[in-house]
């Protein structure tokens, strides 16, 4: 895999030495959440203009067990996080919300063991997936009461979903490890009518088209590439693109939407970058220009896998600036 597409990297923010950020979500004023799986926490980035980096405020931390995965906005300023091992849907509402404040979400749904809630995505208002890395199925999420409830049912589970894949688990530390995730990223591409999954067990970037009447699967999901140690995904619509994070081989892969293109290449990493190091997950920016160009990356500093000299660098939030002007790939 080669680079082709001239990329600009900027660190937007540092977080404590060991942290492994996992994902985030980027606000509409321009703020950024974090989530880091292992120490259960959620990060507040204030909007990164001026002086960088920009100091990151911590917002919660959850209970034991609760290891923090995915963001959904639901509504404006609305967010859902699941959390994995003690595996509960958690709501925050940021409405009116001053950095500094205190906030108090609250517990929406508990799922039943041995569920592993992962990559989430919005299907349409009140709907929701979430992948069950564990289980190696989507669920869907329907919002009760307002938003304060949800009921969960299984929306599709196949095949190349599956956890394992003979990998050994994964190791945050020497008393912390979760099995090897199976079905990890998840996005809904409207313009598209299809939901995007990436497998990390089985290397693979799938997709399946929704009926929008039912918002059920309409037929069996389609192979799009072949991608080693997938994590999380954003998607460019316009372009006809995913933008995959590949966590431990420090790196993005850029892959397209549709099946029977022209295999994967480098987005970011190929050469390596020390300003790349182990990138766990991505979102656009909500700048008048930044769909498709301007990206946030939240990266672990190797706390999965250290980068060639073998040193530990701080986990950090960055920037990615693409310059598909000059991208000659396609």
């Amino acid at each position: 895999m080669t680079r082709s597409i001239p990329a600009k990297i900027t660190s937007i923010a540092e977080f404590p030495m060991h942290t492994m950020p996992e994902n985030l979500v980027v606000r509409a004023d321009g703020s950024i959440l974090v989530v880091a799986s292992p120490q259960r926490e959620v990060w507040y980035v204030p909007v990164p203009t001026g002086d960088l980096p920009v100091k990151p405020i911590l917002l919660h931390t959850f209970a034991e067990k609760q290891l923090a995965q995915s963001f959904v906005e639901a509504a404006p300023d609305i967010f859902y996080v699941f959390t994995y091992g003690d595996a509960v849907l958690h709501r925050f509402d940021l409405r009116g919300w001053t950095p500094g404040e205190p906030v108090s979400p609250t517990k929406v749904l508990q799922f039943e063991p041995p569920a592993g809630p992962n990559g989430s995505c919005l299907l349409a208002p009140g709907v929701m997936l979430v992948a069950d890395c564990v289980e190696g199925l989507i669920w869907r999420i329907d919002l009760t009461d307002g938003g304060a409830g949800a009921t969960a049912r299984v929306w599709l589970k196949h095949d190349t979903m599956s956890a394992g894949g003979g990998h050994p688990p994964v190791k945050f530390s020497d008393t912390q490890q979760v099995p090897f995730p199976g079905i990890n990223g998840l996005r809904y591409g409207p313009k598209t009518r299809h939901v995007y999954y990436t497998t990390s067990s089985l290397s693979l970037f799938m997709r399946v088209a929704v009926d929008q009447q039912t918002l059920e699967p309409a037929g069996e999901p389609e192979h799009l590439a072949d991608i080693e140690n997938v994590d999380d995904l954003c998607l460019d619509e316009n372009l006809g693109v995913a933008y995959i994070t590949r966590h431990p081989d420090h790196m993005i892969a850029r892959a397209s939407l549709e099946p029977g293109s022209s295999g994967p290449i480098s987005a970011a990493g190929d050469p390596f970058t020390d300003a790349l190091i182990g990138p766990t997950s991505i979102d656009w920016g909500h700048g008048p220009n930044d769909y498709g160009r301007v990206a946030y990356v939240p990266t672990d500093g190797g706390v999965i896998k250290l980068p060639p000299d073998k040193r530990l660098r701080p986990a950090r939030l960055i920037r990615i600036e693409f310059d598909i002007d000059a991208d000659t790939s396609h």
